[in-house]
């Protein structure tokens, strides 16, 4: 593998120089290789130009020269297209619209758009000269720079490259970028601005060797072949090669083909390919304001590749005030739209369907996004320590119902392929249900059917705004393991409600955030020292009583368990969390006939990095 540079000098297009230490090279070019065995590249390029007008046709073209476009000289129909004299510099039409040549359809996905933006140079006698081949009948297109698309075309590489790097920290990074990116174009883009957004995400506070330059062109690998391009940004990343673990397996392919969890399924209008679910979780890796990170999709990546039947992302907060954690993804403003329509976008294309998992921080809610303001609740919580939060008022519900569907029309509009409300674990809606947060006295508090007030107005509003054709489904615990908290009996009553108000599944948990903050991770939804298939009892009662399906999640770490549960009418769907965090690739393991165990150990560890800012992920997994 290697890596040439074409440089410049300083825009005057004469002439090219390379440096290599203290020695100059005019017209030369450097070449940076390796021969390490155990090391790998990984690159990728990026330029983020939108295509403009109809195209030209190249009618006449030697090899890199183009002699006419539509039979007539190219220089003099590039600047009447753009309404400026022939006598113009070549810089100034280089810059304000290059020329671009669609690439072929199957590199389309791997570059991240259909076009190449080219080098083109003007020649004295009118025509022009391309540092790549152009033959005639090449259509091109001008271009034009767009500030957004740039750096959306960063961010898509990086959850390429991230993809790619499978967890593995790099040896080091050379970052090539086109000189056009910044000084020559009025500094609008500057380098700095591009290089944070590619160091964050790959280097996080590690110290990994990065060089760079600015220049005129990269070669960058598309489809196994090195092409010329400019106007880029290109990354190679150095990493260590895995090591494959070579293990002799019995496999069990015929309790695979016997089990009834690779079963073809739908729920609502969502085909799934099997029975299991990957669950929501806050993973910690969002950007501050909850856009979609690069780091946040690619971890989601290798999980939709591997036999996902459905992927639930990452829990998202629906209003600025609502967040649970650090780091978490939001859904609360329509700044938020482009990222999370990449994050579906590439779930989609790595196999599995995508719906959002909508939430309120309530009481728990922590204030990252707003000041002046105390975390909102049901009612106020009363702590050893002291009162906590501020009863919402019937206006703030309001808003708050409002907040839900506004969010869930944001994920329609994202291409998700549903939503699902999150009324578990101890968050607002959580709170509301149960009566050890709930000390209301009017419609909201009470009885079971005004505590669930709030979870059905919520589902009515979502449903008459994205239609019948957009599953709506719920999460709800079977029992807070709080004194005097929601139980499995309550579950029961308010599931009834849920299916009659025509939610498409159920996904059944339990346990709470206060047990997780009190230190008895038993009573919280990551329990460390239950037994397997935490709430398998509530699960039966559930199934006596509700038609709908029931998604069941908790402390399920066999594949004989799983196909137990759904052979025996105990559950509809198994969803894991943890489990993929330890092992994105567990469900295709299983399929293969691979039955081991899961290799998570459910202490729940995994949570900690993301609370130092470095993403939730498997501790034990150690990557180079």
């Amino acid at each position: 593998m290697y890596q040439v540079r074409l440089s410049i000098d300083n825009n005057k297009l004469v002439s090219n120089f390379q440096f290599l230490g203290e020695q100059v090279f005019e017209q030369g070019a450097i070449m940076i290789g390796f021969a390490d065995p155990t090391i790998e590249l990984i690159t990728l390029g990026s330029h983020g130009y939108d295509v403009i007008g109809k195209p030209f046709t190249v009618t006449l073209a030697e090899d890199h020269h183009i002699i006419e476009m539509d039979g007539r000289a190219p220089w003099k129909s590039w600047t009447e297209r753009l309404g400026m004299p022939e006598t113009s510099k070549p810089m100034e039409l280089m810059v304000l619209s290059p020329l671009a040549s669609e690439l072929p359809a199957n590199l389309h996905e791997e570059y991240g758009s259909p076009y190449l933006v080219n080098a083109i140079l003007p020649v004295t006698d009118g025509s022009l000269y391309a540092t790549r081949p152009i033959p005639e009948g090449t259509k091109l297109w001008l271009t034009r720079r767009n500030e957004n698309n740039i750096l959306d075309s960063v961010d898509r590489m990086m959850i390429q490259i991230l993809d790619s790097c499978q967890g593995r920290k790099p040896v080091a990074v050379f970052h090539a970028d086109c000189v056009a990116r910044g000084k020559v174009l009025f500094n609008r883009i500057m380098k700095d601005e591009i290089i944070s957004r590619l160091q964050y995400p790959l280097c996080k506070d590690e110290n990994i060797p990065w060089l760079g330059m600015y220049g005129g062109s990269e070669l960058t690998p598309l489809g196994g072949r090195n092409e010329i391009q400019a106007y880029t940004t290109s990354l190679y990343v150095i990493v260590r090669k895995s090591k494959i673990k070579q293990e002799k397996v019995s496999l069990k392919t015929e309790m695979v083909e016997s089990s009834r969890l690779f079963d073809s399924t739908r729920i609502g209008n969502i085909s799934l390919k099997n029975r299991f679910i990957c669950s929501a979780t806050w993973l910690g890796k969002a950007n501050h304001d909850g856009t979609c990170s690069p780091g946040l999709i690619s971890s989601l990546l290798p999980i939709a590749r591997s036999e996902t039947g459905l992927l639930i992302s990452e829990m998202a907060h629906v209003s600025a005030n609502a967040q649970c954690a650090p780091f978490q993804m939001g859904v609360y403003d329509d700044s938020l739209l482009p990222g999370l329509k990449r994050l579906a976008d590439f779930v989609h294309k790595a196999g599995s369907p995508a719906v959002m998992q909508l939430v309120h921080g309530g009481l728990f809610s922590i204030p990252l996004m707003y000041t002046g303001q105390e975390p909102l609740g049901p009612s106020v919580m009363v702590t050893p320590d002291g009162p906590v939060g501020r009863e919402m008022t019937k206006e703030e519900i309001l808003e708050t119902v409002g907040a839900f569907k506004e969010a869930a029309v944001r994920a329609q509009k994202a291409g998700f392929d549903g939503v699902q409300i999150h009324a578990a674990h101890g968050w607002l809606l959580s709170q509301f249900l149960s009566p050890f947060f709930n000390k209301r006295n009017d419609e909201y508090g009470g009885n079971i059917e005004n505590r669930a007030r709030i979870v059905l107005e919520i589902t009515k509003s979502i449903m008459e705004a994205v239609g019948e054709q957009f599953p709506v489904l719920a999460k709800i615990n079977s029992d807070d393991f709080l004194d005097g908290g929601f139980n499995t009996d309550e579950m029961l009553e308010v599931s009834a409600m849920l299916e009659k108000s025509g939610v498409n599944a159920i996904e059944l948990s339990g346990g709470t955030i206060a047990g997780l903050l009190s230190g008895n991770l038993d009573v919280s939804f990551s329990p460390t020292g239950r037994k397997d298939v935490y709430y398998s009892e509530a699960a039966k009662r559930f199934k006596e009583k509700i038609k709908i399906p029931l998604i069941l999640v908790g402390g399920i770490r066999f594949f004989e368990t799983a196909d137990k549960l759904v052979k025996e009418g105990t559950a509809d769907y198994i969803s894991l969390c943890r489990p993929l965090i330890r092992e994105p690739g567990l469900i295709s393991r299983w399929k293969s006939g691979d039955l081991r165990k899961s290799e998570c150990i459910s202490d729940s560890a995994c949570f900690q990095p993301g609370m130092d800012g470095k993403g939730v992920h498997c501790v034990h997994i150690k990557n180079g």
